[in-house]
């Protein structure tokens, strides 16, 4: 079976991850398959260039680029795939638009990673759009919720499908509160949609109780502001930005405390990847992090940072069987449903049903 897998770009992102682990996965279950960046290849992408056959349509970042409809058709000329699976909001406007102006009949798949909000400015395009896509699918219910009760999607074609999250070999160790430090850890871009002031807010309270703690903050992006908010607060010492990381385990290793302050999350990767590696977490009700976490105690169902550092503070409190209880109930879950055989055999099926 001939796939082409279309993604706005391969950076960072764990949408970026999801496709290209997508890709090497079923290629391994004997298809061929073909990954299109609309932007220049980033990180991810030039690093796949020696596993997986990648195509980039080089469209600078905020340009609406006509002739890379005109270039992605001849790729699909060329390539033929019976299906065609596209990642992201613009990658799904594009291959909606491509499918109808060269009345292709390729299957149409699109994927949504995030939660809708009625502000974004894409809303009234991808409603008006709708009927061009053979399936939408989300990571989880309740990105698929918030897409469908704005009626920007047709439920009865649209199903969750959530991402899947890479095993660890090795058990971690629960981690001795130490004398030295106690490690708080935060993963994920330097963006609005994390909230890392409500998280630095809350560790100010947290610090104030837990005078040894540390908060450890991973992620690409600009940090000036954070740094100073952190230094006005005058806790600058004892938080720290230590920028993009490779080595998420040796991160997870590290800490004790894993935490997400985001206001939306369509599946919140970095939490699943916490609990692969036996880490306690405390959580804002972002959206998707309710189809990650069995035990949903530690969830705050608000954005007040005096309610956060409160639940900061009870897991704190919590001995070591009833954090490794919560973890085995959660790590269950995810073991059991976001597993890469359970995730690729599930999009395998899909793609037969539409053929």
């Amino acid at each position: 079976m001939k796939i082409l897998l279309l993604i706005t770009c391969l950076g960072r992102g764990g949408a970026d991850k999801q496709v290209i682990e997508l890709a090497k996965s079923l290629n391994r279950k004997g298809n061929e398959v073909l990954v299109v960046s609309m932007l220049t290849l980033g990180v991810m992408g030039t690093e796949a260039k020696n596993d997986i056959n990648i195509k980039s349509l080089n469209i600078e970042r905020g340009k609406v680029d006509l002739i890379s409809l005109f270039k992605f058709y001849r790729i699909v000329k060329d390539f033929k795939p019976v299906i065609l699976h596209s990642h992201m909001k613009h990658a799904v406007i594009f291959s909606r638009a491509f499918k109808f102006i060269f009345f292709s009949n390729v299957k149409l798949i699109n994927s949504f990673h995030n939660i809708c909000s009625d502000k974004d400015r894409f809303n009234y395009l991808l409603r008006f759009s709708d009927f061009i896509s053979d399936l939408n699918t989300f990571v989880s219910s309740a990105s698929k919720l918030s897409y469908v009760k704005r009626n920007i999607v047709n439920k009865y074609k649209s199903i969750v499908v959530g991402n899947y999250i890479p095993q660890v070999s090795v058990k971690f160790p629960f981690r001795e509160k130490s004398e030295v430090n106690y490690v708080i850890g935060a993963l994920g871009r330097i963006h609005s949609i994390k909230n890392y002031e409500l998280l630095i807010k809350s560790f100010y309270f947290f610090n104030k109780e837990i005078k040894n703690s540390k908060l450890v903050i991973a992620g690409h992006g600009k940090i000036d502001d954070l740094v100073r908010f952190s230094d006005t607060l005058g806790i600058s010492d004892r938080v720290s930005f230590i920028g993009p990381i490779s080595d998420i385990s040796n991160f997870f290793y590290n800490i004790d405390l894993y935490v997400s302050t985001s206001k939306t999350e369509g599946f919140c990767l970095s939490l699943a990847e916490a609990i692969q590696h036996h880490r306690f977490s405390v959580v804002t009700n972002s959206g998707g992090v309710t189809d990650v976490l069995e035990d949903t105690s530690f969830i705050v169902n608000n954005h007040n940072e005096h309610d956060f550092s409160q639940r900061m503070l009870d897991a704190y409190d919590l001995d070591e069987s009833r954090i490794n209880e919560i973890i085995n109930l959660n790590l269950n879950k995810v073991e059991n449903n976001f597993s890469l055989d359970v995730i690729i055999n599930k999009w395998i099926s899909i793609y037969g049903q539409l053929l």
